[in-house]
């Protein structure tokens, strides 16, 4: 197999030619190795290749059965991780830093067959919608490397849009699994609070807005791969009922007729890009032909008043955070090294007091509940991913710009509802336009339902970046 012939199967394609013994995993490893080497130096995505995996994995699967058996994937270097592998979380103050225990995730990603080979670039502490980093420098994407990959998960999103691999490892606070998903032109699931396990050292914090997933070139390896990974970790409280069936039944299952919500409306001063703007309607036009009931709907969020309530409650996240590494890892903290978000976020928290602290978390709680009673009256929203197009780098990158990028992708974070973008459309200029869907709360079901139906409707994997394993 060349690396051509590679980059054209997703994960599930992959794995099964391995259980057909037609390629080897070790082989797989080497392929992804030499894509990542090959476009790194363009891109700046993989911060660290692991040329060990060369020697240790074996050119028969080690669990056939496994849904991904021998499949390679990249590890985000923030979130669940590797024990004995550094994660550095993009900052300066953390380099060096090696992980001490594996988590629960990361070991069910193994479990699955996957195959870590290497690490992905992150913005400092994964707080900013552009990956660049005082540590690493910037991060390009591979339909335009003059243009963000997003962020936090802009390194990992970057390697799979590019074919390096075909799925990897990233996470969602406030919209970083879709938002880089969007820029880069794949599939990125945020699940249903709860449904996929952050711990042991990734703890789930009280609004707990945290999730650890993927993206992916496909909506079945995403189905697949929660299918495998899906549940608590050994000490989790579950907080979200169990699937009637596994999501790769709903790939092809009949959705019904659906109450389609849509919203495209921008909650902010800048209007929404036209282009982002025609490829909702067009999706929602496409949802019509299918059956459904779509209508316009007022998305109940007041977004700047509730942006201010949440950026005491981030700084107070990045406070506490910064507390953690002083006295657990025993970090010694100087403060010039820090990007201006963090130093921004860092001092908020340190200025909001208990009551302004207890005021956020009642916004929080209070959004959390509108949204539930939205879902009373629809079955399906979909909205823009992101407001704008991928910007040129650098990104002007200060906490009230974040709204730009996650307007539409906060509020689904903030209720715990499970959010999917789709790379629905492309720009004049060759940039992708990601399309979320958002669903009740423990409904990924609907979610994979729906992506199925659009992905067959209006198919993207033929698609292919300009800075791609096939084209170098």
């Amino acid at each position: 197999m060349n690396i051509t012939e590679y980059s054209k199967y997703d994960g599930l394609g992959l794995a099964e030619l391995v259980r057909k013994r037609e390629v080897a995993p070790r082989e797989l490893i080497r392929l992804a190795i030499e894509g990542a080497e090959k476009l790194n130096p363009q891109l700046n995505a993989v911060l660290e290749l692991f040329y060990d995996r060369l020697e240790s994995t074996n050119d028969l699967p080690e669990d056939s059965a496994a849904p991904f058996t021998g499949v390679p994937y990249i590890l985000k270097d923030i979130g669940s991780g590797e024990a004995g592998r550094l994660q550095e979380m993009g900052s300066l103050l953390l380099k060096g830093n090696v992980v001490r225990e594996t988590g629960y995730l990361i070991e069910k990603f193994q479990k699955a067959g996957l195959i870590s080979i290497g690490r992905g670039a992150v913005p400092e502490f994964g707080m900013s919608c552009s990956t660049e980093s005082p540590l690493h420098g910037r991060t390009s994407n591979p339909w335009n490397i003059e243009h963000t990959s997003g962020g936090s998960s802009g390194g990992p999103a970057a390697s799979v849009s590019a074919g390096i691999v075909p799925i990897a490892h990233a996470n969602d606070m406030g919209g970083s699994i879709r938002l880089p998903a969007s820029c880069c032109g794949l599939v990125g699931l945020k699940t249903t609070r709860g449904r996929v396990s952050i711990g042991p050292d990734f703890r789930d914090y009280p609004i707990g807005t945290i999730n650890d997933f993927a993206v992916t070139r496909s909506v079945r390896d995403s189905a697949v791969l929660l299918d495998a990974v899906e549940g608590p970790g050994a000490d989790e409280v579950r907080t979200v009922p169990k699937p009637d069936r596994p999501y790769t039944e709903e790939l092809s299952a009949d959705p019904g007729k659906l109450k389609v919500a849509v919203w495209s409306e921008t909650m902010i001063e800048q209007a929404v890009d036209p282009e982002v703007a025609a490829v909702v309607n067009n999706t929602a036009k496409q949802l019509e032909e299918m059956g459904h009931h779509v209508e316009e709907a007022i998305y109940p969020i007041d977004y700047r008043k509730f942006q201010e309530f949440d950026a005491d409650v981030t700084g107070v996240l990045v406070a506490s955070a910064f507390e953690h590494f002083k006295h657990d890892i025993g970090m010694a903290i100087d403060e010039s090294q820090l990007d201006d978000i963090t130093k921004w976020l860092l001092n908020r928290g340190r200025e909001t007091n208990g009551i302004r602290l207890f005021a956020g978390m009642e916004a929080h709680n209070e959004l959390r509940h509108n949204i539930y009673r939205f879902f009373k009256q629809y079955d399906l929203l979909i909205t823009p991913t992101i407001t704008i197009l991928p910007e040129k780098l650098p990104v002007l990158n200060t906490y009230y710009r974040w709204d730009l990028y996650c307007q539409y992708l906060l509020p689904a974070s903030v209720a715990g509802n499970p959010g999917m973008s789709l790379p629905l459309g492309m720009s004049k200029s060759g940039l992708p336009i990601g399309v979320q869907l958002v669903g009740p709360f423990g409904d990924e079901s609907t979610l994979f339902r729906i992506a199925g139906a659009l992905e067959e409707a209006i198919p993207w994997k033929d698609r292919i970046p300009p800075i791609h394993v096939s084209n170098s």
